[in-house]
């Protein structure tokens, strides 16, 4: 089953809810969700940012490389 056709169901089942508990537990579900998939789109985002750091610049080296070859 394709994203599309996935999505689809799960609206069809979530429109044919009627008990507002349950439609408040989905809810609560989903904001959680959203809340743990940005916190870990934050993480990942802040790891490619340290990266690089860590490098040793070799600019002088190779300039001085350069100029000897």
């Amino acid at each position: 089953m394709n994203s599309k056709e996935l999505k689809n169901k799960i609206l069809q089942k979530i429109n044919g809810i009627e008990d507002e508990v349950l439609l408040q537990y989905i809810q609560d579900f989903l904001d959680a969700s959203d809340k743990y998939y940005t916190k870990k789109i934050k993480d990942l985002d802040l790891t490619h940012e340290d990266e690089g750091k860590d490098t040793p610049d070799f600019t002088e080296y190779i300039k001085e490389w350069v100029k000897d070859m």
